[in-house]
């Protein structure tokens, strides 16, 4: 095996943000298996406090006569107050009709008070909780699909709402009345009730937690075997005719690129992938003295979209020359590189609920009695 070394884009972390997300899952005696998992990037609590902002950044505009959220120079001070201030009221509004915050000398020195019942926030936040509904739909729709071929697969007793958006009274009831239009058309689910039983906060951030102490090596929790899935598609991309591919154009076109996929969106993980490279494709992997700052890229797309760009770019791969070079069959590695036609390098993808791509490694397909003739040989020139 020869190591690959990954860099780490600065865009990797772009779908972990403000996401309202819907997961099934299945679990038997300390084991847990991911069924679906669907998002939607923009429709999150923090959404929510945006669009409250913007409703109560318009009151100051036209009380004050400024531009708060002028583009060249917008007045954070205010933003943020406003924002902590939102997310309160916010809370206020999940057990009262009407509710009211006051903020101290918020701008030029006056008090600002916020008001709002909840048929305002109701038109405030309606675009919001639209888009949130459609990963619901789409979860209900792929368990449909899923349950019609394997109807004897679970039974389904309750839906957990979590998060800090669920405050809103709203939300909760949509998401009820769109589980209670689904139980007539999946079956398994006519006796599933939607509860909140966990903090929304809180049990997020603990599983994640526990899920890091059992990877731990210095803390012993009882071990739970935890089966999850991607939920996008994970492509190895090259140049075509040997070209690089850029990393910050933020649309690449099809016919530039050479893509080739190692998971599909609904693969579980953790789970092992083995993929060939052509001659082309290792030749952009491997940094030679010639080609020093060669890579393939990792992208990570959304289930069949094929846009590649700048948002997409998971990491990059290459192979340092020292590391083949320093290996223990660097002659016979160099000459294979340098001959083979078809294939000359495998690369193996492993990845595990601990992080989304955990490692790769790259094998040259050389036959064992050409690798033992070399040995024999070595030993020779050592005796002699």
């Amino acid at each position: 095996p020869i190591p690959c070394v990954p860099w780490q884009s600065q865009t990797s972390g772009q779908y972990q943000r403000r996401v309202h997300g819907v997961a099934q899952y299945t679990t038997e005696k300390n084991i847990m298996h991911m069924v679906c998992h669907t998002s939607e990037r923009n429709a999150g609590g923090r959404d929510i406090d945006r669009a409250m902002v913007k409703h109560f950044i318009s009151d100051l505009n036209k009380k004050f006569g400024c531009d708060l959220m002028n583009q060249e120079n917008p007045n954070w001070k205010v933003i943020n107050r406003l924002l902590t201030a939102c997310d309160k009221l916010k809370k206020k509004l999940g057990l009262n009709n009407e509710a009211s915050v006051v903020i101290d000398c918020l701008y030029r020195g006056d008090d600002y008070t916020m008001k709002l019942d909840r048929d305002q926030l109701r038109e405030l936040i309606e675009p919001i909780i639209t888009r949130m509904m459609f990963p619901i739909k789409e979860a209900l729709v792929q368990l449909k699909t899923r349950l019609a071929v394997k109807s004897n697969e679970a039974m389904f007793h309750f839906v957990e709402l979590i998060g800090g958006g669920l405050r809103v009274p709203l939300i909760k009831t949509r998401i009820e009345e769109m589980i209670e239009s689904a139980k007539k058309e999946i079956p398994h689910m006519d006796n599933c009730i939607v509860r909140k039983t966990l903090n929304g906060d809180e049990c997020v951030s603990k599983g994640t937690a526990y899920l890091a102490t059992m990877l731990s090596k210095s803390y012993k929790v009882r071990k739970v075997n935890f089966y999850d899935m991607t939920n996008f598609d994970i492509h190895v991309v090259s140049g075509v005719q040997n070209k690089l591919v850029p990393v910050d154009i933020p649309a690449i076109p099809l016919i530039d690129v050479i893509n080739r996929p190692i998971w599909r969106r609904g693969s579980k993980i953790p789970s092992t992938r083995i993929l060939e490279l052509d001659t082309k494709q290792a030749e952009q992997l491997i940094r030679t003295p010639n080609t020093p700052d060669n890579y393939v890229l990792i992208s990570q797309n959304e289930s069949e979209n094929l846009n590649f760009g700048a948002d997409t770019w998971l990491c990059k791969l290459y192979i340092e020359w020292e590391q083949i070079m320093n290996h223990k069959y660097a002659e016979i590695l160099i000459e294979h590189l340098r001959t083979t036609k078809e294939s000359p390098v495998i690369l193996m993808a492993r990845t595990g609920s601990d992080d989304l791509l955990g490692r790769f490694d790259a094998y040259c397909p050389i036959l064992v009695s050409v690798l033992e003739a070399y040995d024999k040989k070595k030993r020779k020139r050592r005796k002699s």
